[in-house]
């Protein structure tokens, strides 16, 4: 059965599959049991589900832990967001594919381009790079439109069995947020643009990451001269665009 569109994450991930008596010790202990007869029959009522959006690249979701200003009452200036515990580090997960990506107001195509590929022992590996803040990832398909493989990281290498099924023939599509997947280099039409309001002082920008692009900068021009993409300034989220 091919997966439809909302059961891509789940068939992806390997969710589909029976189990007997497996303890999930997340949030409380649960003992989990499924058989074959259920997972298909919620792959059956999934498939109902065709409708593009969002969900389509739901596969990709992720969780980070970003180095992000700290927003804790009575933080030094300056300081930054550290891991919460040992067992996560920042940046361990992905480069794409965090959560807030796909909130409503940061919905977009994402724009990437391969910036190098290489062949090696029926591996091939790609290095990508994203040209705005929509990428939550690439999707690797065959010729015949069946996804092969998936990553949420600037670089992967596909694995030469899968290079091997495919006969080495495969499609890249970079995914972006509002769930479209499009070739690399092409890049989004008809992005809203918003100004940024000025209030009088200076503000910093910062990308939709939490780095720090400028500082303390007039809010007049403060996007100009930056690559299109989503922003914050003086605290508020703008779009440049074209």
């Amino acid at each position: 059965m091919q997966p439809s569109k909302t059961s891509q994450a789940s068939e992806a991930w390997g969710h589909f599959y029976d189990v007997n008596g497996s303890v999930i010790g997340d949030y409380s202990n649960t003992t989990m049991y499924t058989t074959r007869a259920q997972w298909m029959e919620a792959k059956k009522f999934m498939k109902q589900f065709t409708k593009e959006g969002p969900a389509n690249n739901m596969i990709f979701i992720d969780d980070h832990i970003r180095r992000t200003p700290a927003t804790y009452p009575g933080h030094a200036a300056g300081e930054m967001r550290e891991d919460f515990n040992g067992a996560v580090r920042v940046g361990r997960m992905g480069d794409f594919g965090s959560w807030d990506q796909f909130c409503p107001d940061s919905l977009g195509q994402g724009w990437a381009i391969i910036k190098s590929q290489s062949d090696a022992n029926g591996k091939r590996t790609y290095t990508m790079e994203a040209k705005n803040s929509h990428v939550v990832g690439f999707k690797i398909y065959n010729s015949k439109n069946q996804l092969i493989y998936f990553a949420n990281t600037k670089t992967f290498t596909i694995p030469k069995k899968v290079m091997e099924d495919a006969q080495n023939n495969i499609v890249i599509k970079v995914c972006g947020s509002d769930g479209s997947e499009v070739d690399p280099g092409k890049e989004p039409t008809g992005i809203k643009t918003f100004s940024a309001q000025a209030n009088g002082g200076k503000v910093d920008v910062y990308s939709i990451y939490g780095v720090l692009v400028r500082s303390k900068v007039n809010p007049e021009t403060a996007l100009e001269g930056l690559p299109n993409g989503v922003y914050v300034v003086g605290g508020k989220k703008v779009v440049v665009g074209k």
